[in-house]
């Protein structure tokens, strides 16, 4: 992970916060004089025991594992009060509590109480020393959120909840610690923080560096989270993978502490205007009038962009659609081009924020890509297909997180029961799609009526 960054300037920051009006708040607590070491938070002022019982408060029920699992606050000990020197057992963040507590009973059926040295996933640390001094520039600004693997929802989550503390900050800033940041890469000891530095670093003060090591890959997060058995080679290897990870991590102390749980989608948010902050961060803040509703059809182009899947839920006729699309006419604007393309997000945030914006429609299958549809313009419209099975399937996710924000992003769906569009073997929530051309000219219709006019707007579901 690169140690550059470049902060927001105070002037910018009121600029991309006045996009909308504030969003909710979020249940947080304050404390002084508080370290970072490992995946723990060290208090060391003389009110350090007060403050502890006020963060844990803060921190009461929260599920780091998206499947109402709450975190164990004696057993992964995220906020302690400093003892410098002391050995103190824990359990990491990224081991399920109640895995650690079944395995522990498993071993020592007859104990009454939790006995942490029982279970195989305990860890042990020595309390780093005081430090000398706390920074005082900017304020410290750790959250939790979950470990879910459905991208969209940890987004939706934490990103919009980071930019409204963003908002409030002043002119000192924060500095954002994540608790956890999910990652696919597989290069585990930098991808924790190259993600979350991606998707967090426009609201920090500093480099983006989360308490805990995001498990990679896949079948060693699955272990650690329970879902499948890990030995003790299995924790060991985690552990030395955790240790490489802490020791590139800088020093964090800050006189000024604001812990935070993120756990549930806040019901009113500002997404849009988050993702416009981030887009401002990598491709540069536009002329204002991008920010007012409009389409960029006022050059004579509507540009459709249909977004490219590589593995499971894909669009399985995109080059049909990009085509048909390209030939579509409007009747009520003939003199309206139209100009159709495919376009993948596997290069990352940096490389899609700069495309996006001049981007009126954005077509897909539902999943986290859609969150790139954000990066458009005021008035701009997506179009989320929906899976043919919708058993489980989080549908209304994108309706609410786009309804959010009025008058900025224009969302409808597409959505079938018929068994007869579905191309692959997945006949369940992962199946691929073909989409008839005949209804993404129908939406392209509706949304070209609209023309990007909040007044106009009605969410609607086209039907297949």
């Amino acid at each position: 992970m690169t140690t550059h960054h470049r902060p927001i300037p105070p002037r910018l920051r009121q600029q991309l916060c006045s996009l909308s009006a504030s969003g909710g708040s979020s249940l947080c607590a304050e404390a002084r004089q508080a370290c970072f070491d490992g995946e723990q938070i060290f208090l060391h002022s003389p009110q350090a025991v007060s403050d502890r019982k006020k963060l844990m408060n803060a921190l009461k029920g929260v599920d780091l594992f998206d499947i109402k699992k709450p975190l164990h606050s004696e057993i992964h000990n995220i906020v302690q009060v400093a003892a410098p020197d002391a050995m103190f057992t824990h359990v990491p963040l990224a081991v399920n509590a109640h895995t650690a507590l079944r395995d522990a009973h498993r071993r020592n059926p007859n104990a009454s109480t939790f006995n942490l040295s029982a279970s195989r996933f305990a860890a042990r640390r020595v309390q780093p020393a005081a430090p000398r001094a706390f920074d005082n520039t900017s304020r410290a600004l750790a959250f939790i959120t979950t470990w879910s693997n459905a991208w969209q929802e940890t987004f939706h989550r934490a990103v919009p909840r980071v930019f409204e503390e963003f908002c409030a900050a002043d002119d000192r800033g924060i500095v954002v610690i994540p608790a956890a940041w999910g990652s696919t890469s597989t290069t585990p000891e930098v991808a924790t923080s190259a993600s979350a530095s991606t998707w967090l670093a426009p609201f920090s003060q500093a480099p983006v560096w989360p308490m805990s090591l995001m498990p990679s890959p896949e079948s060693e997060q699955q272990q650690l989270f329970g879902n499948k058995p890990c030995s003790r080679e299995c924790f060991r290897a985690y552990l030395l993978k955790s240790e490489a990870y802490f020791a590139k991590r800088p020093p964090m102390c800050f006189e000024q502490l604001r812990l935070c749980s993120f756990q549930l989608t806040p019901r009113r948010a500002r997404p849009w205007s988050a993702m416009q902050t981030l887009a401002a961060y990598y491709a540069g803040i536009p002329r204002t009038r991008t920010y007012v509703p409009h389409m960029s059809a006022h050059d004579g182009t509507l540009r459709v962009v249909f977004i490219l899947r590589a593995t499971r839920r894909k669009l399985a006729n995109v080059e049909q659609l990009v085509d048909a699309c390209s030939q579509w006419q409007p009747q009520a604007l003939p003199e309206l081009r139209t100009h159709c393309s495919a376009l993948s997000f596997s290069t990352g945030l940096k490389a899609a924020a700069p495309v996006l914006r001049r981007v009126d429609v954005l077509i897909g299958m539902h999943g986290g890509d859609l969150v790139n549809g954000l990066l458009q313009h005021a008035g701009a419209s997506v179009l989320e297909i929906l899976p043919v099975h919708r058993a489980g399937c989080p549908c209304d996710t994108f309706r609410k997180v786009f309804a959010s924000e009025r008058g900025k992003i224009f969302h409808y769906t597409a959505a079938s029961r018929n068994v007869s569009f579905v191309r692959g073997r997945d006949r369940g929530m992962n199946s691929d799609i073909e989409l008839p051309p005949s209804v993404m000219t129908a939406a392209l219709k509706r949304i070209v009526e609209v023309r990007g006019e909040r007044s106009q707007y009605v969410y609607r579901q086209f039907a297949f």
